[in-house]
C-alpha cells in the first residue's frame, strides 16, 4: 500500500518576540505545567507489525509511521511551557485512542494558542468557552471537539483557571452544526476513568521494559521536563 504523508496544517502560527510579550499563562499555570509528568517513552498498544511501536517524547520532533501514514510533528514553534502542555495533551490522548489523530490535535492546540495571543486572552476556562463558541459558529467541528477534550483534561489536572465545579458547563456549549459522530463519540470520556488509565499506562511501560529495544529501554522510568 502506498504510504501517505500526514503534514501539519499551515495555519500561520510561528513564534515571534512580539507574541511572547503577552503572558498567556499565569504563575499558577506555570507551576501546574512544571508539575506535569510525561513518560519519556510511549507504546502504541494497537500498532500493527508495519507501524512504529514506540516513540520518545523528549525530542521536539515526533516522526513515525502509523496506519499507512507518516506522521511528523514539529514542536519548535512553541515556547517551553506551551510545548510541555501540548506533549502532555497528546500523550494523554494516545492512552485512550490510536496515535493516528495526533496531527489534528496538534493543529487544534496551535490554533488555540494563536487565538489567545492574538486576542490577548489568558489561558482559562472562560476564554476557552469563547473560543469553543466561535469554533461552533464557524462550524469547525474538528478543532471544536479536539479542544473540548483538552479542556476536560485541564479540569482533571486542576489548572487554576479551570474550577471543576464549572465542568458541567461544557455540556451546554453551542456545538457545530455539521455533526460528526466519529469526533463526537471519540472525544467523550468518563473523567473518572482517566486516573486509572494513566496509572495503567505507567505500569504497562515498566512491565514491558524487557521487550523494548535496548537503545530505547535506557530512557524508561525517566520523565521529560
Amino acid at each position: 500500500m502506498k504510504k501517505q504523508y500526514e503534514k501539519q496544517l499551515d495555519i500561520g502560527y510561528y513564534s515571534s518576540v512580539d507574541e511572547h510579550i503577552f503572558n498567556l499563562f499565569s504563575s499558577e499555570d506555570l507551576n501546574s505545567i512544571d508539575n506535569l509528568r510525561i513518560p519519556s517513552l510511549i507504546k502504541f498498544n494497537l500498532a500493527s507489525k508495519f507501524d512504529t511501536k514506540f516513540i520518545s517524547t523528549i525530542p521536539d520532533i515526533w516522526d513515525f509511521f502509523y496506519s499507512g501514514n507518516k506522521i511528523y510533528l514539529n514542536f519548535d514553534c512553541f515556547d517551553l511551557y506551551e510545548k510541555k502542555i501540548l506533549k502532555f495533551f497528546l500523550v494523554f490522548f494516545i492512552q485512550v485512542n490510536t496515535p493516528s489523530g495526533l496531527s489534528s490535535k496538534f493543529n487544534a492546540f496551535k490554533y488555540a494558542i494563536k487565538y489567545f495571543k492574538n486576542n490577548k486572552l489568558d489561558f482559562n476556562f472562560n476564554n476557552f468557552e469563547i473560543l469553543l463558541n466561535d469554533l461552533a459558529k464557524m462550524d469547525k467541528n474538528g478543532f471544536y471537539y479536539h479542544l473540548k477534550f483538552l479542556v476536560k483534561l485541564l479540569f482533571l489536572e486542576d489548572f487554576s483557571g479551570f474550577n471543576i465545579d464549572k465542568e458541567y458547563e461544557l455540556d451546554f456549549l453551542e456545538r457545530p452544526k455539521s455533526f460528526n459522530s466519529k469526533l463526537y463519540y471519540q472525544e467523550y470520556e468518563d473523567r473518572i476513568d482517566y486516573p486509572l488509565k494513566t496509572a495503567l499506562l505507567h505500569k504497562d511501560l515498566k512491565c514491558k521494559a524487557p521487550l523494548i529495544e535496548p537503545n530505547l529501554r535506557r530512557n524508561l522510568g525517566k520523565w521529560s521536563t
